[in-house]
């Protein structure tokens, strides 16, 4: 993939811009997340590395995806402050409200959506960011309490093992990143609208046993029909 990376104005260390490369799709996925627009994600995205090379260069160890969410997020924020600035009458969208903590919950999902089962997902998200009860987990996915406590068992205990894990590992392929980017848009939603029925109702429609599916991914034409 060639882009502006590759541009002679930007002479650093080697390894850091390699990693940084490897980094700029899901940056842009998140870029486009937040703006809505393609152009304004790609220039957002070329922001944020620019701006965490000439601040974060000398803290290497330092550089991950969340910190290149962060960058985009707040940079984003100030321009919007600065397009509210210019036009008193500017109507600032839901999605691109400065919500602190959305750089840190779309890297969390993230993490989750690749390296968790879509069930182990939805079951971790309803009891720790929406605060179910695992009985109410149970009756909402027709599951039994048992297999709810086992599945965050096995949730936590995986978290922790990829907890400190290298973000540069290898990319999956086109249909697996597919499944993870359309799991991901479910899950971001349903946070910041508060509305866990919305991952409740997907989780039903995949698992109610009448469209066949691949174990461990959701089926991709069942998540684009949504």
């Amino acid at each position: 993939m060639k882009t502006k990376l590759g541009n002679e104005s930007i002479k650093h260390d080697p390894i850091i811009t390699s990693k940084i490369i490897h980094m700029y799709p899901a940056l842009k996925r998140y870029c486009q997340f937040l703006t809505k627009n393609g152009w304004d994600a790609e220039d957002l995205a070329h922001e944020a590395i620019e701006k965490m090379y000439n601040k974060y260069m000398v803290e290497k160890s330092n550089i991950s995806n969340a910190l290149l969410y962060r960058i985009a997020h707040n940079q984003w924020v100030d321009q919007i402050r600065k397009r509210s600035k210019e036009n008193a009458e500017l109507q600032v969208e839901p999605s691109i409200d400065p919500l602190k903590t959305l750089p840190e919950v779309y890297s969390i999902s993230e993490k989750l959506v690749k390296k968790l089962t879509p069930q182990q997902t939805i079951i971790f998200i309803l009891k720790d960011v929406f605060q179910y009860d695992m009985s109410e987990i149970a009756k909402q996915l027709n599951l039994s309490e048992g297999a709810i406590k086992s599945s965050l068992f096995r949730t936590r205990q995986h978290l922790k093992r990829i907890a400190n894990e290298d973000e540069s590992h290898t990319p999956p392929n086109q249909i697996e990143a597919e499944h993870h980017r359309l799991l991901l848009d479910y899950v971001i939603h349903s946070i910041q609208q508060e509305q866990p029925l919305i991952l409740i109702k997907q989780y039903k429609k995949l698992f109610s046993g009448s469209i066949p599916m691949c174990k461990g991914t959701f089926t991709l034409s069942l998540l684009a029909a949504a």
